[in-house]
């Protein structure tokens, strides 16, 4: 039974007493005034309890709600400037990326010149160490041709005039 029902449980009462022991005036306010009296020195009603905890703590958040506002501001702000500060690195990291690319490409280019030529020059150096090597084997052919014959004919004339 909840304390209102109580409440009038008790009005009830009294009445029916009073009823009974002759007086025909009933006081309704002082019968209530008594009951309810009654009722506050009796347990506190829990949901009343309740509603008192629930005020204390929209009390402690009106208080707090300035403060966190004001956190949240300046979180707001400091992410807004790293942010703007991520965007900036991101169109620096763009920039020298093309950069990178560039030199890298040159590097390539330069690369591929550089083999290109060195490749040229081998072969060219090649081709003129092939010719030399040609000239200088007919040259050992002539010299050798040139004196092997009359070393020939002087040996003959040696070995006649020995025997």
């Amino acid at each position: 039974m909840d304390a209102l029902e109580s409440a009038y449980a008790e009005v009830g009462r009294q009445a029916l007493r009073r009823f009974q022991s002759g007086d025909d005036v009933l006081d309704l306010p002082t019968v209530l005034r008594a009951a309810f009296a009654k009722r506050e020195h009796a347990l506190p009603d829990p949901l009343l309890s309740r509603v008192a905890k629930v005020q204390d703590h929209l009390k402690d958040i009106a208080e707090l709600l300035p403060d966190l506002e004001a956190e949240l501001k300046v979180r707001q702000t400091a992410f807004r400037k790293l942010r703007a500060k991520a965007e900036e690195t991101e169109r620096y990291a763009a920039l020298h990326q093309e950069h990178a690319d560039a030199v890298q490409k040159l590097v390539d280019e330069n690369r591929k010149t550089a083999l290109a030529e060195a490749t040229a020059l081998v072969v060219q150096e090649l081709a003129k160490t092939s010719k030399d090597g040609k000239k200088q084997q007919i040259q050992y052919f002539l010299y050798g041709l040139a004196s092997s014959v009359p070393l020939g004919v002087a040996g003959n004339f040696v070995f006649e005039w020995l025997a």
